[in-house]
């Protein structure tokens, strides 16, 4: 067994199926639609959140996990036998996860060391980071080890998304400087970058199929290595845009994952994100 736990927050949209078979622990958000409140990927799949908002009149709120379910995890990995946890929350530039963790681990008096990570990332970013992380505590690392591999993953990663309509980022908050997007008169399909853990406008255009095409080029001229993770919240068109993907970047693998409710809930159906690394420097 790896002495190294690796626990994280619902924010990294992983599959049920690949956190239960690398054992990770999965700290759940929570999301309220109107006066209904659901536990994230335990009262509601993401599945069930896209029907929810589309069905719903209000639009839906997040909330981070309390210190005490963090607390809980990090005191069920002591007594599952692990010496050490690193949990890798959302950004802290979007979500309170990240300070809540950091409360729970200074209530443990030292039962089990606790490395609390800024992922600065969300949904399939944050993803992949979690999984090789897991990869390289089941490898042997140490802590230590650890938190040098991940934050060098981390510091490397790009996420870059385009979004079908303004309307949740009008009322949902949490969008950083792509606020900027909000002043324009023109129905736009932006394109955002997360930037050292906030939304930044990247670029705008008017057409969904010309976002998709920009998106596609701007991963492409980055020359990106290995994996690339693609999310994505309802897209009718998710097939057609990795088809492209693939179609330029053949050397790569995807990991396709679907956005759930913690960034769908500021992002809208519709969105696509895609997290790389890029081998050159990232064209703006």
């Amino acid at each position: 067994m790896p002495n190294v736990k690796v626990i994280t927050d619902s924010g990294c949209d992983l599959p049920d199926n690949v956190s239960a078979s690398q054992q990770i622990e999965v700290v759940p958000l929570t999301i309220r639609f109107g006066e209904k409140e659901f536990v994230d990927k335990q009262d509601l799949s993401p599945e069930e959140f896209w029907q929810h908002c589309l069905e719903a009149t209000d639009l839906p709120q997040t909330a981070a996990p309390s210190p005490g379910s963090f607390e809980k995890a990090f005191r069920q990995a002591a007594k599952d036998g692990y010496n050490e946890v690193i949990c890798i929350t959302l950004s802290a530039g979007i979500s309170a996860s990240y300070q809540s963790a950091v409360t729970a681990a200074s209530l443990l008096n030292k039962e089990i060391r606790v490395l609390i990570f800024d992922s600065k990332l969300i949904t399939i970013a944050q993803g992949m980071l979690v999984m090789e992380a897991c990869s390289w505590s089941s490898a042997g690392l140490s802590l230590d080890d650890l938190e040098v591999k991940v934050k060098e993953m981390r510091d490397g990663l790009r996420l870059l998304g385009t979004l079908d309509t303004l309307e949740y980022l009008k009322k949902g908050g949490r969008i950083g400087n792509a606020r900027a997007f909000l002043g324009s008169l023109l129905e736009i399909k932006p394109l955002i970058e997360l930037r050292n853990g906030i939304v930044e406008p990247e670029s705008k255009t008017r057409t969904r199929a010309k976002a998709l095409t920009s998106l596609v080029d701007k991963v492409r001229q980055a020359e990106p290595t290995g994996k690339i993770g693609v999310s994505h919240g309802m897209a009718q068109d998710i097939e057609s845009f990795t088809t492209q993907l693939q179609h330029q970047l053949p050397d790569c693998t995807l990991y396709i994952g679907q956005i759930g409710a913690v960034l769908g809930a500021h992002t809208g159906p519709g969105t696509i994100g895609v997290a790389f690394t890029p081998s050159l420097g990232f064209n703006k």
